[in-house]
């Protein structure tokens, strides 16, 4: 059975939940955190609609134990980002699968997007400053490292780009990040993406690149993503051939200029939206990636047998996409 997962929502989330505001920033806005804890994951499938509705919560037969012991026994502190038109609660279903790995979550909304108090996107370069701002802050709240970085899309290159400029960070995990948007102009006129079909027709792609940096204030040069040979983070980039947005060869520049960059490219991983979504598919191999990284045993993953599990329950296909070999 196969069935697109157009639409995914969360029930009963998990009550381990913490709100704070970083004073020492104060562009960053509410960041809410999401404390290591055991999943019960439940997938229902829709066939007339379409669509996949997700239940996360917290596990009862767990016992309970107090916010900074269970900070204290977390795996480490990953950071979700989302991608453009959304915010932090629909990065949630990532943050609720690291936070079942033993790892305790962050997620906040990036500029332009939320309650950010910055009203413009920016394209992760506001992000990428909080972010190295705060990194240093998160041990101070005793959120434990490895620090991690988890972005799709616009988050995925906030991610990078905070970690060319912090060697710091200790991984990124990046899906379908984009290292210049005159591709993405490119891509949305031929595909008919409908926000991008409106700027173009304000003018040509390269006038439009020249109104969104003088909107922003900066060189358009900055708009580009360009890791060089010594970026040192381990990071992991995956992207569909099939994306409709950013095209790959946008993920194939970024990861061909350093060894730290690994690429897995999809054959079948579908579009630009819906490419991070079953995470049933992408669990094993991406946190097995992410267990060898740190030092750990790569088939140790409970979290994944969990969701696997109840996504098997529902009769969807948790075999791993296809990777295309490089």
């Amino acid at each position: 059975m196969l069935v697109e997962p157009m639409l995914s929502t969360l029930n009963d989330p998990v009550p381990y939940l913490v709100n704070h505001r970083f004073e020492e920033i104060p562009s960053l806005g509410t960041v809410t955190e999401m404390l290591p804890t055991r999943i019960q994951w439940q997938f229902t499938v829709d066939e007339v609609e379409q669509s996949i509705s997700v239940t996360a919560g917290a596990d009862p037969n767990v016992e309970d134990t107090s916010l900074p012991e269970r900070r204290a026994n977390g795996r480490g502190t990953v950071i979700v980002l989302h991608g453009h038109s959304m915010n932090r609660q629909l990065i949630f279903l990532w943050g609720a699968m690291m936070a079942d790995a033993g790892f305790g979550v962050l997620s906040l909304d990036l500029p332009g997007h939320g309650d950010s108090p910055i009203p413009l996107t920016h394209f992760g370069l506001k992000a990428s400053e909080q972010l190295n701002a705060l990194r240093p802050l998160l041990s101070q709240q005793s959120l434990p490292p490895p620090y991690i970085l988890v972005g799709v899309s616009l988050g995925a290159t906030a991610a990078i780009r905070a970690a060319m400029d912090d060697p710091e960070w200790h991984a990124v995990i990046a899906f379908e990040p984009f290292d210049d948007l005159r591709g993405v102009l490119d891509a949305g006129v031929e595909n008919t993406s409908a926000p991008i079909r409106w700027m173009m027709h304000r003018g040509t792609r390269d006038r439009v690149m020249q109104k969104i940096a003088s909107r922003l204030d900066v060189d358009l040069s900055e708009l580009q993503l360009r890791p060089t040979h010594e970026y040192s983070v381990p990071t992991l980039v995956l992207h569909s051939q099939y994306d409709d947005v950013v095209p790959l060869a946008q993920s194939q520049r970024i990861a061909a200029v350093s060894p730290a960059i690994t690429l897995w490219q999809y054959r079948d991983g579908g579009s630009h939206e819906t490419f991070p979504t079953p995470l049933w598919r992408h669990c094993r191999p991406v946190m097995g990636w992410l267990n060898t990284t740190l030092g750990e045993e790569a088939s140790n993953l409970p979290a994944c047998d969990r969701i696997e599990q109840a996504a098997d329950t529902a009769h969807l296909d948790t075999t791993p996409l296809e990777r295309i070999d490089h």
